[in-house]
């Protein structure tokens, strides 16, 4: 019982000294949402997401991950980099399921706030 109290206290005291990134992130996760809002200058922001879409009965796609790397190079201006790994997966029968994996093509581009 006494070793429960001294971790509570400890984590009790730590958190008292730790502190909070003052700015709440705004985030677009790939492919499915846009922010109005760029990252802060010099902050680096990864986002990642995980989709699969079921084109038939016998043929489905994996995207995974989907990586959003941003950097903030001006209070209003960010560059972004999107990256994207792609399994495709299809049943032949009498073989079985094939897989294919591929990097689709890479992103560069950047975000203004006028």
């Amino acid at each position: 019982m006494p070793m429960k109290h001294f971790t509570f206290t400890i984590c009790m005291l730590l958190s008292m000294v730790s502190y909070a990134q003052q700015d709440p992130i705004d985030t677009d996760r790939p492919d499915q949402t846009e922010s109005v809002y760029t990252i802060p200058l010099h902050w680096v922001q990864l986002e990642a997401g995980f989709n699969v879409q079921q084109n038939d009965a016998h043929n489905k796609e994996y995207y995974s991950p989907t990586l959003l790397s941003k950097y903030g190079i001006h209070s209003r201006i960010e560059l972004r980099l999107i990256t994207t790994m792609t399994t495709s997966s299809t049943l032949i029968i009498p073989q079985g399921t094939t897989y294919k994996t591929a990097l689709e093509p890479i992103e560069i581009g950047a975000k203004i706030g006028l």
